[in-house]
């Protein structure tokens, strides 16, 4: 092994082995010839880092715990998939699309949920079976219909521990 305190190479270098960088901070510096950000590929203290060095700003970490950290908006273009819990602290999560959705599926019963807002109306969908569970719609709640007529508006059999009425009430059995 050749020991080097310093290596100035243009053009392409290849090896045949592992290269290893030996520092209290370790680092790989990408400098772009133009006016763009610059960075550092580096371990700091045992934090895997990708730091702009132009801003002074740390972009990337992988915690030497395995927590990873984003400085800024990550975007993702596809899917985003997760296992375990996903939390958003100190801000909102939003989904945007067409017809944005939140699944909800459990691994071992039935049904699975959909929380739909299609076209201004919210929806809890059941996936499995095909069907509207509960539908609001231009301030009108529905239960078992996904087209309620009346500010509430139940479709099936309805059961009450407890119904105080006040005013004048109509019911009829169609």
């Amino acid at each position: 092994p050749v020991d080097l305190t310093s290596l100035d190479v243009s053009g392409v270098s290849t090896f045949s082995s592992d290269l290893n960088i030996s520092s209290s901070v370790p680092q790989i510096l990408l400098t772009d010839t133009g006016d763009d950000s610059d960075y550092a590929i580096r371990n700091a203290n045992g934090v895997f880092e990708i730091k702009d060095t132009t801003n002074d700003s740390s972009r990337f970490k992988i915690l030497s715990n395995g927590i990873t950290t984003v400085e800024a908006p990550l975007n993702v273009n596809g899917n985003f998939i997760t296992t375990g819990t996903a939390s958003v602290t100190g801000g909102n999560l939003q989904i945007s699309g067409t017809a944005p959705f939140i699944g909800l599926n459990d691994s071992d019963n039935n049904p699975d949920y959909r929380l739909y807002n299609i076209n201004g109306e919210f929806q809890i969908y059941d996936s499995t079976n095909g069907a509207v569970r509960f539908n609001i719609k231009n301030n009108k709640v529905g239960i078992g219909t996904n087209n309620p007529d009346a500010e509430l508006h139940v479709v099936g059999t309805s059961k009450f521990e407890q119904l105080n009425v006040s005013g004048v009430s109509t019911f009829s059995d169609t």
